[in-house]
């Protein structure tokens, strides 16, 4: 987080949102939509992964400035949850 204080100062940020991707049985990734944000001041953050079982392993990234891909590393034949959080700053 240090890193991203030393960026952005405290009190910078134009917007936080949070959600959700679920990848079913048989897909490796899957997108949300969310509000338009400039890119070059945005970061994405991992909130967790999970699934049913054995947790499999995955990514999450800003594909683009209205959208997150989760991918998830080997499909287990089972549904996976990623939970995000994209800050936004000034």
């Amino acid at each position: 987080m240090s890193g991203i204080q030393s960026t952005f100062p405290p009190g910078s940020i134009k917007s936080i949102q949070r959600g959700t991707i679920s990848i079913g049985s048989g897909t490796s990734s899957a997108t949300a939509t969310i509000s338009s944000v400039d890119t070059s001041k945005a970061v994405i953050e991992n909130l967790g992964v999970r699934g049913n079982g054995a947790v499999p392993a995955g990514t999450i990234e800003l594909t683009n400035s209205t959208t997150v891909t989760a991918h998830r590393g080997y499909d287990m034949g089972l549904i996976t949850v990623h939970a995000y959080q994209v800050v936004e700053y000034y």
